[in-house]
């Protein structure tokens, strides 16, 4: 089948109108524990990443006329509307290494001193091109549960360490105008890439 140059030019508008759809497997996490600098570690998995309303439910009862021969009165209307928004536990792993800073992280939530433990953070989801496509910030991160993986003598897999930290907020943020003009020249190489 052979197109004409219109049908051509639809299709590859068509191509550039689709975004690229982001692998889970190229992602960093930027955690600042220490004065000394980011936490010495790369996360080889993260979870836990939700934001939600609490739902309200609100029950009125009206003046209408109800039941099979609408004698009845003060018919009970149920409406749902959001309240609180609310943001889930953030769960960390990478493999066990001889750093400590984790581990001291936690240790001084245990000693009492939670109040100046507070962390922010952020969460990168990089293209296939190593492009920054996405960010995700989380504000007042403090370590809830510390856990080391299972021991096995009959396997040769890494040791995981985990984390998990409650969090006050997580949030999209907006990427710079450097990055989305990046983002968006990739979009088009891609388009002519697919185009070819």
């Amino acid at each position: 089948m052979t197109l004409s140059n219109s049908q051509e030019g639809s299709l590859l508008t068509g191509l550039y109108a689709l975004p690229e759809v982001l692998t889970s497997n190229r992602f960093y996490v930027d955690l600042l524990v220490d004065a000394s600098g980011l936490v010495d570690a790369f996360f080889t998995e993260c979870s836990g990443f939700k934001r939600s309303y609490d739902v309200v439910e609100i029950a009125e009862v009206t003046a209408q006329k109800w039941g099979a021969n609408g004698t009845n009165y003060g018919r009970v209307v149920r409406t749902k509307i959001p309240g609180n928004t609310k943001s889930e536990n953030i769960t960390l792993k990478r493999g066990l290494t001889l750093t400590t800073t984790l581990w001291d992280w936690f240790k001084t939530i245990e000693e009492g001193q939670w109040s100046e433990q507070y962390r922010d953070g952020d969460i990168v989801i990089y293209n296939q091109w190593g492009t920054e496509m996405a960010r995700y910030s989380f504000t007042g991160a403090w370590p809830i549960s510390y856990t080391i993986g299972s021991l096995n003598a009959n396997t040769n897999d890494f040791v995981i360490e985990e984390l998990e930290l409650a969090v006050d907020e997580f949030y999209r943020t907006e990427l710079s105008s450097e990055y989305s003009a990046e983002a968006s020249d990739l979009t088009y190489k891609s388009a002519q890439f697919f185009s070819l």
